[in-house]
């Protein structure tokens, strides 16, 4: 599943490069794969926060 082969919700398929991750479970995920660390939700509330932010500035010069 994938084209790094890295694991994905849990399942672990070949892909075009083989690739381990090293280091601890908040940032690799652990064997659930890369979703479930803490990069994602960084990513996540870091677009919420812009999103929130853009649309406070734009209703405030309407």
């Amino acid at each position: 599943m994938g084209l790094l082969g890295i694991a994905i919700s849990g399942h672990r398929e070949p892909g075009l490069f083989l690739t381990t991750a090293h280091g601890p479970a908040l940032l690799t995920g652990g064997t659930f794969g890369l979703e479930a660390s803490i990069i994602p939700v960084f990513v996540g509330v870091t677009l919420a926060i812009q999103m929130f932010i853009g649309a406070r500035l734009r209703t405030q010069h309407v």
